[in-house]
């Protein structure tokens, strides 16, 4: 309908009704199983279709409302299955993600947990699931699962691409501040790839597993398996900034070991 008053042309939205909602709720589901379904066969940009329709469904701003909220589902309880975060520790840790190690190709990436949590798997309340930490990177930078969906979403190709990424953001899927190395078959260290895109694959699990009674993911392979928050301690190198100080070959190796840096990393790189 559309009106004038005072020559300001005006519109008015028709509202939805709540079959229509439940409509395209159920879209959503299928989206997202369908995206799940693809990362698993290997399509691990899929994480990025995951990340906009989880923003669609449960994001609310000042101009706009998430469907879950529209529905009226928001005060339903989530499935939380990530690992507890120590903010303490002084390693990196992820609450979402496995590592697999002497996996072949399979080694050089981070793994969703899928059903095979290794966590205290709980129901929370909405804002426990969307704001509680499951990444801390070795710069001590934190990371929600609303961190990590809305910059995929609203930065990184999900929904639009931004000229710049958030710093952390960066450091974390571009400079590999988690710090996960491994070496190849050539014996050169390599970064574990990933870690953003396995959680928002989780993440997308527990949201098919809170309202999708007949979603049923891959079971996860057991055999060299690592917990996410301990894979992290591998005998590599430890990723430092770019702009840190140069390391001198008496002093304390970077990578925490307590040995000199000539008898540790630089004797791996060497």
């Amino acid at each position: 309908m559309k009106t004038h008053k005072r020559g300001v042309l005006l519109s008015f939205k028709v509202p939805r009704d709540q079959r229509e909602l439940a409509v395209l709720f159920n879209e959503h589901l299928d989206f997202l199983r369908s995206s799940a379904a693809a990362y698993d066969a290997g399509k691990f940009h899929e994480s990025k279709r995951i990340a906009a329709s989880i923003r669609l469904l449960v994001h609310d701003t000042s101009q706009s409302k998430s469907l879950l909220l529209q529905l009226g589902r928001k005060s339903e309880k989530f499935l939380n299955t990530s690992v507890p975060i120590n903010e303490n520790e002084l390693t990196s840790q992820s609450g979402l993600t496995v590592t697999m190690i002497g996996a072949g190709e399979a080694s050089m990436h981070y793994h969703p947990m899928l059903d095979d949590s290794y966590g205290s798997t709980k129901l929370v309340d909405f804002n426990e699931w969307w704001e509680g930490i499951v990444f801390v990177d070795q710069l001590k930078n934190k990371f929600s699962r609303q961190d990590l969906i809305l910059k995929m979403a609203n930065e990184d190709g999900g929904s639009h691409v931004d000229p710049g990424l958030t710093e952390k953001y960066h450091k974390l899927t571009r400079e590999n501040s988690m710090g996960g190395l491994i070496t190849d078959q050539d014996g050169q260290w390599k970064a574990i790839e990933g870690p953003e895109r396995a959680a928002i694959r989780q993440i997308g699990h527990e949201f098919l597993k809170t309202f999708d009674a007949s979603y049923a993911p891959p079971v996860t392979p057991k055999e060299g398996v690592t917990l996410g928050n301990v894979s992290i301690s591998f005998s590599g190198p430890k990723a430092v900034e770019k702009h840190s100080t140069k390391v001198g070959r008496n002093d304390k190796c970077p990578c925490g070991s307590g040995k000199k840096y000539k008898k540790c990393c630089l004797l791996r790189s060497s």
